[in-house]
């Protein structure tokens, strides 16, 4: 059993009173709501809801595990978004080699407008004319002119 899928079906169906409802809202069937409510409230050894066929309260426990259940689910929706933010903006370390000319006439006159669009990029360059060994120097990318 997926526990957060089933802690969103439990929330879901305490908030729209009814499992049918529920369903609609996460799109999935009514009994598949059902049998994941069933399945935590196996696993937890409580049950969460009061069930007539008229009506649906939340019991004392279910009452304490809805609560809870926000908090967690809000946390791990909070998360999620942090880490697709930060994956969306690019940032850190860019370690480059460029021959002296190239970086004095090319690179160095684009560097303001490419600081300014990723300001979260921190630039290592190095000057360098000469051929460098990128990998056992620590370099991500290199550049190089003239013949290869």
């Amino acid at each position: 059993m997926n526990k957060f899928q089933a802690m969103m079906a439990f929330t879901r169906v305490a908030e729209c009173n009814g499992f049918s409802a529920a369903g609609r809202k996460m799109g999935i069937s009514a009994s598949a709501v059902t049998k994941m409510v069933g399945r935590l409230e196996d696993e937890l050894g409580a049950q969460l809801f009061n069930r007539t066929t008229r009506s649906l309260a939340l019991t004392d426990y279910g009452q304490e595990f809805y609560a809870r259940s926000v908090r967690i689910l809000s946390d791990l929706e909070d998360a999620e978004t942090m880490v697709r933010d930060a994956a969306e903006t690019p940032r850190g370390t860019i370690r480059a080699v460029v021959p002296f000319s190239f970086g004095r006439v090319t690179l160095m006159p684009a560097l303001p407008l490419f600081c300014e669009k990723f300001p979260e990029i921190n630039l290592d360059l190095a000057f360098d004319d000469a051929p460098v060994d990128l990998i056992e120097e620590g370099f991500d990318i290199g550049v190089r002119t003239g013949l290869l």
